[in-house]
């Protein structure tokens, strides 16, 4: 909405939802490698370093969460002093078949996001 509304850090979240605090987003989703999957991983960035409260969710193909991870707080900033945070949720086992799904989750159980690739999530 061009307005830093509520909790909105920095970030205009597109509204006035209490429910966005400093706007993080996933940003990376590494699930199939060639051969093995190993290191797979979700990465989340947002203008703070500390998302407790907030889960990483994986869904399957027919839109049932599998697996969920909390976050807390990360301490690698993307560049010293430049206010953005990674962080980085280790996940052994993202499905890599057709259609599946991660969402970001935050402490009122709110989706911020959701992701679905290989293909669109039905249910």
């Amino acid at each position: 909405d061009g307005l830093r509304n509520q909790d909105e850090v920095g970030v205009d979240c597109g509204g006035s939802s209490s429910s966005c605090v400093s706007c993080p987003w996933i940003n990376e989703l590494h699930y199939d490698n060639e051969g093995t999957d190993v290191a797979e991983f979700v990465e989340v960035v947002s203008v703070v370093n500390d998302l407790s409260g907030y889960t990483v969710v994986l869904y399957q193909y027919q839109g049932h969460p599998y697996k969920s991870r909390a976050l807390g707080v990360s301490t690698t900033e993307t560049s010293e002093g430049s206010g953005v945070w990674v962080h980085v949720v280790y996940i052994e086992g993202i499905r890599d078949g057709t259609k599946d799904g991660v969402a970001l989750v935050d402490g009122a159980n709110n989706v911020v996001e959701f992701l679905s690739y290989e293909g669109t999530i039905n249910g």
